[in-house]
């Protein structure tokens, strides 16, 4: 008998439900539209465009406040589905790497807008690069380009003793240095640990995700290998056990390969706790960019571990620091570079 399941049918969009393209492009003395969000403080949306210009200032700020925590609502909703493992393995992996090369063009974007001493309004090039990034090596490099504290400190201009020194008393300055110290580190480490996690298999595997879906597994279809030894034939035949491979074509390849993983359930708690990880690295680098724009951002953005928490001698300096005018010098200034 021939298949007998229907076509299902698909209603044209209605004139209401299709999208719109409306170009953005911003010239000196143009007048803007600002379309605000209910409850928002315009003086503070205004800081923001003086900052950052109106595309740095809606990519940054769209990262932060819907892009991110729509990341990390599909990181908690992979924790709960009940889909097959290698489904669930193939997807979580795909989910870090996205995550990882989000991270990787916000850390580009944000060191070239420092590296050219954070131009602002129509000069600041931050949105057009965060958008515009693709990756001129491994994807793992590039992140263990940050692996050093002191491309951190860069990174994230944490604030210097004599720009400590205007504001707060010595007992404050050791404490904030000494968070600061401890964050830059536990940054760094981050990104070292992510780049180890992420290297050319799960990348490309990734690429399969994004790009022809040629995940496969022997339990519903055949697969042709070239002849293996007995070992190799039997490694094969344990991961494909409950695992799956994916058919890849690498760039500049002369040549097909399988890439076949084992699901385990480890490994997948081993990605989405590293995605979580990359979504956590992303936050820190938007507020430390934001509050140039007095965004609604901590005045000290600081990676805290969980098996070192603040101290409420630290937590009080920190307290401080904000309450004082500390932020308001950094974006005519550049206090804290």
């Amino acid at each position: 008998m021939p298949d007998q399941s229907a076509v299902p049918r698909v209603s044209p969009p209605s004139p209401a439900s299709r999208s719109q393209r409306i170009p953005l492009l911003f010239e000196l003395g143009d007048r803007l539209d600002l379309v605000l969000p209910i409850d928002s403080d315009r003086d503070e949306v205004e800081r923001l465009e003086m900052a950052f210009g109106p595309l740095g200032g809606m990519v940054l700020a769209s990262v932060r406040e819907v892009g991110l925590p729509w990341r990390l609502a599909e990181i908690r909703s992979l924790r709960e589905v009940d889909w097959p493992l290698a489904a669930l393995g193939w997807r979580a992996m795909s989910t870090f790497a996205q995550l990882c090369e989000e991270l990787a063009a916000l850390a580009q974007a944000v060191d070239e807008w420092q590296r050219t001493g954070r131009p602002r309004q129509l000069d600041c090039r931050i949105g057009e690069s965060y958008l515009k990034w693709v990756p001129g090596r491994p994807l793992g490099d590039e992140l263990l380009a940050w692996r050093d504290p002191r491309a951190i400190q860069r990174l994230g201009r944490y604030p210097t003793r004599a720009a400590l020194r205007r504001h707060l008393g010595d007992d404050d300055i050791r404490n904030v240095e000494r968070v600061c110290r401890v964050s830059r580190r536990g940054v760094a480490l981050a990104f070292g640990q992510l780049s180890t996690l992420l290297d050319e298999d799960v990348w490309r595997t990734f690429i399969r995700w994004k790009h022809r879906l040629t995940a496969t597994s022997p339990t519903r279809v055949p697969i042709w290998l070239p002849r293996q030894s007995p070992e190799g034939k039997r490694g094969i035949d344990s991961s494909f056990g409950g695992g799956f491979g994916i058919i890849d074509w690498p760039r500049r390849g002369t040549s097909p390969v399988m890439i076949v993983w084992p699901a385990e359930r480890d490994d997948v708690a081993t990605f989405l706790q590293a995605s979580a990880l990359a979504a956590g690295l992303m936050k820190f680098l938007l507020d430390s960019t934001l509050r140039f724009g007095l965004f609604s951002v901590p005045v000290l953005p600081i990676l805290i571990e969980k098996d070192r928490p603040l101290s409420p001698d630290e937590i009080a300096s920190i307290g401080r620091l904000e309450a004082s005018n500390y932020r308001w010098q950094l974006p005519a200034s550049g206090v804290g570079s």
